[in-house]
């Protein structure tokens, strides 16, 4: 565990009193993208989601961070609203590609109760091996990175076997609020940074490969309309497509020459007056079908 307030990890210290040696702090990684820092939206950007995690949105993160175990990747930190609901987690990594950001969540990596690194870079840039992580999270960030597709692959190539994703989002809205988002979302991506109203991070999951094991629809609390509609779930690697032992399933075969009929039920033989009755409704039956034959012949 981190000490409470202080950035820094676990690991070797010097001399009794003298603290940390600087090896053991956390220290971001080198900036992959120098000219990324938006320093005005960073100061502001607490005071603009204090209404909506005072209303229900830190719940939300509480109960979704609760199944954030093992090794866990944070895919865009921002100030470190998360840090402090990883209490069932082995060790965080978090990845945030804005300078400034970083400087405001680094004095907060004491919040963490797991062991926790920075790296300063996005999904698609940082340096992190495959199948290194049992847990990714993405929570209000999906909006921002420059490809969706490219970082839903690439979240799913750092899950480990069994891994999961766990994601708390905004999305795009139905119905009429769905046409605002797409005609504001160009001014919109300018004046917030990097954000996209109008993405569906549900496709982008399962285009990636991923299961959607199970999501809600949610309206995200004190937010403009534009930004209501959300989702929160998990995913996981797709089982269906799983192998399966040979003759699992039969074959289906084609009606022909292998095709066997299921055999007839045997036709009882009718006794008594019942084979009377059928007999002589089958002569009547016939006699009939001949006189009107008869008389339409007469009749032409």
């Amino acid at each position: 565990m981190l000490p409470t307030g202080s950035p820094e990890e676990p690991g070797e210290r010097g001399p009794a009193g003298s603290g940390p040696t600087p090896a053991s702090r956390p220290q971001p990684a080198a900036c992959h993208h120098a000219d990324v820092e938006h320093p005005l939206y960073a100061a502001v950007y607490d005071r603009l989601c204090a209404g909506a995690e005072a209303a229900g949105l830190a719940e939300r993160r509480a109960a979704l961070l609760a199944g954030a175990t093992g090794r866990v990747l944070e895919v865009g930190g921002g100030t470190g609203h998360n840090l402090k609901w990883y209490a069932a987690a082995d060790s965080v990594v978090v990845l945030e590609p804005d300078a400034a950001m970083c400087r405001r969540l680094q004095p907060r990596l004491g919040d963490c109760p797991a062991p926790v690194t920075l790296i300063q870079a996005g999904i698609d840039e940082a340096d992190l091996q495959d199948a290194s992580f049992d847990t990714v999270v993405c929570t209000l960030v999906l909006c921002t990175v420059p490809d969706l597709d490219r970082a839903m692959v690439r979240i799913r190539r750092l899950l480990a076997p069994g891994g999961r994703l766990l994601f708390l989002e905004h999305t795009a809205a139905p119905g009429g609020w769905g046409l605002v988002q797409r005609a504001l979302d160009p001014l919109w991506h300018r004046a917030v940074p990097g954000c996209h109203l109008h993405r569906d991070p549900i496709s982008a999951i399962r285009r990636s490969g991923l299961m959607v094991a199970g999501y809600d629809r949610i309206d995200l609390p004190l937010v403009p309309g534009l930004l209501r509609a959300g989702v929160v779930g998990t995913a996981c690697e797709r089982t269906a497509d799983s192998p399966v032992p040979p003759g699992t399933f039969p074959r289906r075969r084609s009606l022909g020459s292998h095709f066997t009929p299921s055999p007839r039920r045997p036709v009882r033989a009718a006794s008594g007056t019942g084979a009377a009755k059928a007999a002589s409704g089958a002569t009547g039956g016939v006699a009939k079908s001949a006189t009107a034959g008869a008389a339409s012949g007469a009749g032409r």
